[in-house]
């Protein structure tokens, strides 16, 4: 079974991925948006559960860990955003 860490960074690159096909692919600018928000909520919702509460026990960063849920949120709310964007714009 794959480590956290590398499990975490497989999907930052999947993002990345999924980011420079939607920048380059607009007919497919709806399904790629699903395709992220699918990648993107699945992975922070995991972050917040099982990671985020391990780093803030065990090397007391619990402001830090309170910033990066405020960003998923952040990102969350993007994501509709672009959800409702025309496509071509």
């Amino acid at each position: 079974m794959a480590d956290v860490v590398t499990l975490i960074t497989k999907d930052h690159r999947e993002l990345e991925k999924l980011f420079g096909r939607l920048r380059k692919e607009r007919r497919k600018r709806p399904e790629l948006l699903e395709q992220m928000a699918a990648l993107f909520i699945a992975h922070s919702r995991a972050e917040e559960e099982k990671v985020y509460p391990a780093v803030a026990e065990e090397a007391g960063e619990r402001q830090e860990m309170k910033h990066s849920v405020q960003e998923h949120k952040e990102a969350e709310d993007l994501l509709r955003r672009l959800r409702q964007a025309d496509p071509e714009s």
